[in-house]
């Protein structure tokens, strides 16, 4: 997810990722049809609100005030819409209650949190969880993709381009905030935070593959792969 945008970090740096994150909103509208994918329309909403939280979070910096309080909204908004989207792509049938269980608990963390310090401080023990729970269920997706349903071309499939996006993201923001916390001062915590969004814009190039790629999954789904004792 795109971070709290800290006072003294690099403006160009904090425009480019808001603006190319514009391309994959643009690529789906343009290529709907071509996509024809469900999933693709929880990550499609997620974008316009997140493209907006960071347009309002630009207009704080401007005037040298922090978004803590939309950073924390949209955290809860971004978790709870992603795990969406894997519940959607997931055919195993324990992964549903398996991912409730998890956003139950995320929720009840978050208003934990929130309560506790409200707009005071970022909730970042929730930034984290979040991190891990993407890490932990994209893993799951390869090896159900790869191991389990056995699909040669994974790369064809729209799902698998939007997975790494916020694998790599989630992967990169994790490991840099644990690196920062360490950091003595707050200038050489700015430096590094611009690493940040790097990796946003890195994730919005692979969505923007995503968007613009045709969706192999009905196509597979004509033809199904026989799982053998999988499938029991």
């Amino acid at each position: 997810m795109n971070q709290i945008l800290i006072i003294g970090t690099t403006d160009s740096i904090i425009l480019a990722s808001v603006v190319t994150e514009v391309l994959p909103v643009t690529f789906y509208l343009l290529f709907q049809k071509k996509n024809r994918d469900n999933s693709l329309r929880v990550i499609f909403y997620l974008l316009i609100v997140n493209f907006f939280n960071d347009l309002y979070g630009f207009y704080k910096l401007r005037r040298v005030e922090e978004n803590i309080l939309t950073f924390n909204i949209y955290l809860l908004i971004e978790t709870v819409t992603i795990c969406i989207f894997f519940a959607k792509i997931l055919s195993r049938s324990f992964i549903k209650p398996f991912l409730t269980t998890i956003i139950s608990i995320f929720i009840a963390l978050w208003l934990f949190q929130f309560i506790k310090v409200g707009q005071a401080e970022a909730l970042w023990d929730c930034v984290n969880y979040e991190n891990i729970f993407i890490m932990l269920v994209a893993t799951y997706f390869y090896y159900e993709k790869i191991f389990l349903l056995n699909e040669p071309l994974i790369y064809d499939n729209t799902t698998f381009w939007v997975v790494s996006a916020f694998f790599l993201n989630a992967a990169g923001t994790f490991f840099l905030l644990l690196y920062i916390s360490t950091l003595p001062s707050k200038e050489d915590q700015e430096g590094y935070y611009n690493l940040n969004y790097v990796f946003t814009i890195l994730r919005t190039i692979l969505l923007s593959i995503a968007m613009l790629m045709k969706n192999t999954s009905l196509d597979n789904q004509k033809h199904p792969i026989n799982l053998g004792w999988f499938q029991k």
